[in-house]
C-alpha cells in the first residue's frame, strides 16, 4: 500500500449528472485507488456508481495577458 498525496479523488455517479467524489487515501499494490469506508480502506471500484479518478493538482494555462496595458488584438 502507498500513502496517497493529497490532490485525487474518486468520483461515483450517484445520478447523472450527479457525482460524488471521496479522496483518495491510499494505492493498493496494483496502483488501484483505496478511499475510507465502513471498516476501513475500501477500494474505490468495489463501492457503487464508481467512475474513476480526478487529479486536481494538475493545473492547465489556457492564456495570459501581461499587465501594463497591454491588449489582446484579434
Amino acid at each position: 500500500m502507498i500513502a496517497a498525496k493529497d490532490g485525487h479523488l474518486a468520483s461515483f455517479n450517484v445520478g447523472a449528472p450527479t457525482y460524488h467524489t471521496l479522496p483518495v487515501a491510499a494505492w493498493n499494490d496494483d496502483g488501484e485507488p483505496l478511499v475510507v469506508g465502513k471498516g476501513g480502506l475500501t477500494a474505490a471500484w468495489s463501492l457503487p456508481g464508481y467512475h474513476g479518478v480526478i487529479d486536481t493538482t494538475s493545473t492547465s494555462i489556457v492564456a495570459a495577458v501581461p499587465g501594463g496595458g497591454w491588449l489582446i488584438d484579434s
